[in-house]
């Protein structure tokens, strides 16, 4: 969406969104075709690793000649995206991280079949 917005501000911007957008999703159906060999959890962190790489790559290229802009008064759409949007994904994946280190380390229930 925020590639189709930036589009007519900047080019380089939009295309560059549009591009990490479909290579997210491509990488996210192979991800999604190897379930059987990947684990869910591991999964989840290889897409969170190239969404880090991605949302790196929008806001930088965003940013380099001012297309994401925080909202004015006058617009009815807000482009920005400030530089610690970049730390969303590798903040979910130390949670994603410590959530299934605290479930390994919990003991069997002994009303749950081994």
């Amino acid at each position: 969406m925020m590639g189709l917005l930036l589009l007519k501000m900047d080019p380089l911007a939009a295309w560059t969104s549009l591009a990490v957008f479909v290579l997210l999703n491509a990488w996210g159906a192979f991800l999604w075709q190897r379930r059987a060999v990947v684990s869910a959890y591991a999964g989840l962190q290889w897409l969170l690793a190239a969404v880090t790489v991605g949302f790196a790559v929008v806001v930088l290229t965003g940013n380099r000649a001012g297309a994401i802009q925080p909202r004015l008064p006058d617009y009815a759409v807000v482009s920005y995206l400030p530089h610690w949007a970049m730390l969303t994904p590798p903040a979910l994946m130390l949670m994603f991280y410590l959530r299934e280190r605290a479930f390994r380390r919990r003991p069997p229930r002994e009303d749950r079949p081994s």
